[in-house]
């Protein structure tokens, strides 16, 4: 009885602070989706979201949380890599630097540029691929692509 108890609590607690964890609407860091949401929608100069548009924040969710973090290996919400950066120039004969992955904008134009020569389909595992080939990273940043969907759809509702 007493076991079953603690177990029950321990359930309670653990989805208690899991949905904290994923934030109101199932996003973390609300904020930050918000302020890169309006910029792509100003990249693009549209009022609504495409399934790529979505995949570029689902990444950023993945890699950065929402949050413009720099260390010496990676750039930015997307977390671009010098290698990166080195093949977009190479593929689109392009200049940017490996500081312009710091930019959201000139992240998404690298991200775009470098779709455009191995993905002109724009598939979304390919483009997942691409960004990064851990099998792994794939399941995860689809299931925040999902909830970004599903959030843009309450979204419309509204």
């Amino acid at each position: 009885m007493r076991q079953e108890v603690i177990k029950i609590l321990l359930t309670i607690i653990f989805v208690f602070a899991c949905s904290n964890a994923m934030g109101k609407g199932g996003i973390e860091n609300q904020q930050g989706y918000e302020k890169l949401r309006s910029e792509l929608l100003s990249i693009n100069q549209t009022d609504t979201l495409t399934e790529w548009d979505m995949l570029v924040l689902a990444i950023c969710w993945k890699e950065s949380r929402f949050y413009r973090t720099t260390n010496e290996n990676y750039h930015g919400y997307m977390q671009i890599s010098r290698i990166y950066v080195k093949e977009v120039n190479r593929l689109a004969k392009t200049k940017y630097t490996y500081a312009d992955a710091r930019d959201f904008r000139k992240s998404v134009q690298m991200h775009n540029l470098i779709n455009k020569h191995l993905n002109p389909k724009r598939n979304l595992m390919k483009a997942l691929r691409i960004h990064n080939p851990r099998t792994a990273y794939h399941r995860d940043a689809l299931k925040k692509l999902e909830k970004i969907k599903e959030y843009e759809r309450q979204r419309g509702k509204k």
